[in-house]
């Protein structure tokens, strides 16, 4: 995922190569169905929200810086992802990134690769200024049990990595946070709604826990808010 786009213009992204938002939304996300998954025999990591990024430059600089950060973003993803990958708008200001056909590894590879290529980055907002930015990632994978494809449904794992995002958002940012499970994790094991239960089925080994914040950060799941 990906937050703060400008909400007046939502179309910002457009010229990046990005599925755009709108009306067609719904038509986009329908392409993200479990047989779309299945069928490719991926899993995402997908994804990853940017919350210190295009708001305050439409502010500070116009659309026109805007738009300039959100094209170099667009470059960045570009870098950082396959051609096998998709990226896509998912709502007004948001991306989903889905890594298809990617050992379970790569989650936390891809994350760190994005992650630091927009640390480094000089963000162009015109008129010969430049700003940096950092992004906040969440991400964890589908099928969630490699075993039991069918046991989470792809809107409850991109709903999980929301979780993920806001745990490493509220850890102090420019960081990434993923969820994933052990190899042999049975289904009853986290029981029918496993984002309500998050601190507990990492206390109980049933989730693992995947971050680049120190070891000793603690998460706030914030599972009320």
């Amino acid at each position: 995922f990906v937050d703060e786009m400008p909400p007046a213009h939502v179309d910002a992204a457009s010229d990046t190569g990005y599925y755009g938002g709108g009306p067609g939304m719904q038509e986009q996300k329908s392409r993200f169905d479990a047989a779309s998954f299945n069928a490719t025999g991926g899993y995402g990591s997908p994804g990853w929200k940017r919350d210190e990024f295009v708001k305050s430059v439409n502010d500070a600089f116009g659309h026109h810086g805007g738009d300039l950060v959100l094209k170099r973003l667009a470059a960045i993803l570009q870098s950082a992802t396959r051609d096998t990958d998709t990226v896509v708008r998912w709502g007004g200001e948001e991306f989903l990134v889905v890594a298809r056909n990617a050992n379970r590894q790569d989650g936390a590879l891809l994350a760190e690769r994005i992650r630091s290529q927009v640390e480094v980055c000089s963000f162009d907002v015109g008129g010969g200024q430049t700003l940096k930015r950092t992004c906040s990632l969440g991400f964890t994978f589908f099928p969630f049990l490699s075993e039991h494809p069918s046991f989470m449904p792809w809107e409850v794992a991109v709903d999980l990595a929301d979780h993920c995002l806001y745990a490493a958002k509220r850890g102090g940012r420019n960081a990434w946070v993923g969820l994933a499970a052990p190899l042999d994790t049975e289904p009853q094991s986290l029981g029918e709604s496993p984002t309500l239960h998050i601190p507990d089925l990492l206390t109980k080994g049933v989730l693992e826990l995947k971050t680049s914040l120190a070891a000793a950060t603690a998460l706030d799941w914030d599972l009320n808010g």
